[in-house]
């Protein structure tokens, strides 16, 4: 993930929902979420280059997604960081006691951060953090490439729009899906004077400044949407492609696509969308 943006707690039926973008080259080989074969329980998108995920989940009560931290120059870890995931939805210990082991061993990865969930605790680390972890009080957050919260202007745009969803809508359960996966194809690019300054340069910070991404060949390429209950969690995937077909699989045509596309903004109109449940 790039973009996370999620209410911890917001009613006594509703653990948790939340919302994600994830910003990859556009050749790089994926895999829409799915039951993984390999990983009895697992549900998630796959990378199939490195085999990890940037998001899943695993029956009633455990979820774990991920973001890379955005640092100049950026050290290449001897373990992918989408086998957080992976290593926490097989371990039978709680997220407290997971992150704490994880940021003990924080060197091994590059820059990251992650969302632990088990079913009564929200956990979130950081190998770029002091604090090994942190429990999560019920409220609003967002996380982008930067540590929990750090207000750049997708992040503050993202929760902004989160919550304004959310205090309109009444009851949680009469939130649409679309209205919530349409705030995370926004695509407004703040002003020069608010980007970040982390090191790509203004054309680089320009580029990843909006919430969904576009260019020619790096962009978002997924958004999900999950809502956790005391007894399942639903997992809604939306994959962008570039082929009139919406089927993210075909992945060889991607890059002449792109390089022949004359007007990004067609990429976003293009989608497929998957609901997985576990419980």
């Amino acid at each position: 993930m790039c973009l996370i943006i999620f209410r911890w707690q917001p009613d006594e039926t509703n653990r948790l929902i939340l919302l994600g973008n994830r910003d990859e080259f556009y050749r790089r080989p994926t895999l829409q979420a799915h039951a993984w074969q390999d990983h009895a329980g697992i549900v998630g998108g796959r990378d199939i280059e490195a085999q990890g995920t940037w998001l899943g989940i695993k029956g009633k009560n455990k979820l774990c997604t991920v973001t890379n931290y955005r640092e100049v120059p950026a050290d290449k870890g001897e373990i992918s960081r989408g086998e957080i995931p992976v290593d926490f939805l097989n371990s039978e210990i709680s997220a407290a006691s997971f992150a704490k082991i994880l940021h003990a061993h924080g060197e091994k990865y590059s820059g990251f951060n992650a969302l632990f969930y088990d079913g009564e605790q929200l956990v979130y680390s950081s190998n770029r953090s002091p604090k090994p972890y942190s429990i999560l009080k019920p409220g609003t957050y967002g996380l982008s490439n930067h540590l929990l919260d750090t207000s750049w202007p997708k992040v503050d745009r993202a929760k902004e729009l989160f919550t304004l969803l959310l205090e309109r809508s009444g009851p949680i359960q009469e939130l649409s899906e679309k209205s919530l996966l349409n705030i995370m194809s926004d695509s407004n690019h703040p002003p020069d004077r608010d980007l970040p300054q982390t090191g790509i340069g203004i054309n680089g910070e320009r580029l990843l400044s909006p919430i969904f991404i576009e260019s020619q060949h790096y962009g978002t390429r997924t958004s999900s949407l999950v809502f956790a209950k005391q007894d399942s969690i639903t997992l809604i995937e939306r994959s962008y492609d570039l082929s009139s077909e919406k089927n993210s699989l075909e992945l060889n045509a991607l890059e002449e696509q792109g390089r022949q596309k004359k007007s990004p903004a067609k990429f976003s109109q293009s989608f497929n969308d998957i609901t997985l449940v576990t419980s």
